[in-house]
């Protein structure tokens, strides 16, 4: 009774040529996953957006510059109304942007408890005034 783990014969290579299998390279896959994690970390990173708009603003300025003096139009002759209603309209583009944000934290906070429930709160209530057994009198006074 033979197994073939077992066998006196030594397994064949598997980087023989003719058995349709091609050895990769381990210098290949290095370089691989070293490029898979820098791609999941620039994915997950914060600082890469702003980065990315500086860098855009950068290269497109020169180029909004030139569109700008084939046009002739100058920001200097705006005058007092034309600043004014500039400075509204930023402020009023930041304002509703805040608005925006806050809202939606809003609505992420109130799914949230409402996930949570009161009923989980009752829990360490219970357990607070079991755990001190009255010493301090009304145990779940002290959470209200």
């Amino acid at each position: 009774m033979t197994r073939d783990n077992f066998s006196s014969e030594a397994p064949a290579s598997r980087s023989d040529p003719g058995d349709g299998f091609r050895a990769t390279p381990v210098r290949s896959r290095l370089v691989w996953n070293r490029m898979q994690r820098d791609n999941s970390h620039l994915h997950s990173s914060l600082w890469v957006a702003p980065v990315m708009a500086i860098a855009l603003i950068y290269l497109l300025a020169p180029l909004l510059r030139m569109v700008d003096a084939h046009l002739d139009r100058s920001v200097d002759g705006l005058g007092v109304a034309g600043a004014t209603a500039l400075f509204q309209t930023a402020i009023t583009l930041t304002l509703s942007f805040l608005v925006f944000t806050f809202g939606s934290m809003l609505v992420a906070i109130q799914l949230h408890a409402g996930r949570s429930g009161p009923g989980r709160l009752e829990r360490p209530r219970a357990a607070l005034a079991k755990a001190s057994g009255g010493v301090c009198g009304r145990a779940d006074a002290v959470l209200d």
